[in-house]
């Protein structure tokens, strides 16, 4: 195999190969990327046991052929070279890697064998449909952070992907948060929840062009993002998950409205007085204005500051929350306001754009003991 192409080109997939490919087992394929070169197209290809990629991109083909090379050395000589043209070669099981129009600079790499290489395949009874990118991100943007890090309750690591009525819907939650959004798209064919892991949703955030139509292809085991002649596999979650539904509150009567951007600035600054072991701040309501302020047990000392908000419920009221569990869904909320409903202080506080749209975020309150 022999081929030519510039350094740009061959490395931004290589680096998501790369995410791909297990440092664990240097010693196998799943440490390893497949390059296969013919008809001016290289077709790049990684695997481990739950995720697959794979992806082509034109290049000057000098001689066909194939070749699998570890991934991170692979990535790292690139890393390595100057932004010019380059010229790849594999030679018995060396993989040369040079500067095409001098011989100033040149790397050999040693090769597995190229028939050791796993196909990447599809489930069978297929569910296939067209999605917006844009909206699909936008989704993920608003649902990846409250998924949980607990290896032991599996099902919490991924997120819930469903039809709900006649749209897309994504759930998750570590019992301590809950994002929920809705597409606003409607034309999607039936098919079974599913859980899609964390990791996958990221490599899309990092696939994605946000423009235009992607596939989305769902099997008993796998599901598949295309986008063009790129292909990113995930394994499916096989788990049930919790019945999220019952935890939306259904009678929270009690409004505060603040601008969104004041809310963020003076969390951020009263959070440097904040111990990151609770990460604990007090929201103090009064009709027209919220003080926000550090807890009484603070080790490091205090700090406030106050904001207008519009309240509506009668009584002042104090709120205890993990900041960071609040910040994060203002992060990525784009209306000027927000809203947040509750109807007790020590029961889940529900956050929503002013005016509504088809997501919602719940935050479950610090309790005094802890």
């Amino acid at each position: 195999m022999k081929f030519t192409c510039q350094k740009e080109a061959l490395l931004k997939e290589i680096g998501i190969a790369y995410e791909i490919a297990s440092s664990r087992n240097f010693a196998s394929f799943m440490s390893s990327v497949y390059l296969q070169a013919a008809d001016n197209i290289l077709i790049i290809k990684a695997t481990d046991s739950n995720f697959s990629y794979e992806t082509s991109l034109k290049v000057d083909v000098l001689e066909e052929g194939s070749a699998v090379v570890y991934c991170d050395k692979f990535l790292t000589v690139l890393r390595s070279c100057p932004d010019e043209e380059l010229l790849f070669e594999s030679v018995h099981t060396d993989f040369n890697v040079s500067l095409k129009n001098n011989d100033s600079l040149f790397y050999t790499l040693k090769m597995t064998v190229s028939d050791t290489f796993p196909e990447i395949g599809m489930d069978e009874n297929v569910v296939s449909f067209s999605f917006s990118q844009k909206e699909f991100l936008k989704m993920i943007n608003h649902t990846l952070f409250s998924v949980s890090n607990d290896e032991n309750r599996i099902y919490l690591t991924g997120v819930l992907f469903c039809k709900k009525n006649s749209s897309l819907r994504m759930v998750s939650t570590d019992m301590k948060q809950m994002s929920i959004i809705d597409s606003s798209e409607t034309e999607v064919p039936d098919f079974k929840d599913i859980i899609i892991p964390k990791k996958a949703l990221t490599l899309f955030k990092r696939l994605t062009g946000n423009d235009g139509d992607f596939e989305i292809m769902i099997g008993d085991k796998k599901i598949v993002f295309k986008f063009g002649s790129t292909y990113l596999y995930s394994f499916i979650i096989n788990n049930s998950y919790p019945d999220y539904e019952r935890i939306i509150p259904k009678d929270d009567d009690k409004s505060i409205v603040v601008n969104k951007n004041e809310l963020i600035s003076v969390i951020n600054r009263i959070s440097v007085m904040i111990e990151n072991k609770t990460n604990r701040i007090n929201l103090r309501i009064t009709d027209n204005e919220m003080s926000v302020e550090t807890d009484k047990e603070n080790t490091f000392g205090k700090a406030f500051g106050k904001i207008p908000c519009v309240y509506t419920g009668g009584g002042n009221v104090t709120i205890s929350l993990n900041y960071m569990f609040l910040l994060d869904p203002l992060k990525i909320i784009d209306s000027e306001n927000i809203e947040i409903r509750f109807s007790h202080p020590e029961k889940a506080v529900t956050v929503y754009s002013v005016p509504q749209e088809k997501f919602l975020h719940i935050v479950m309150p610090m309790t005094a003991s802890q």
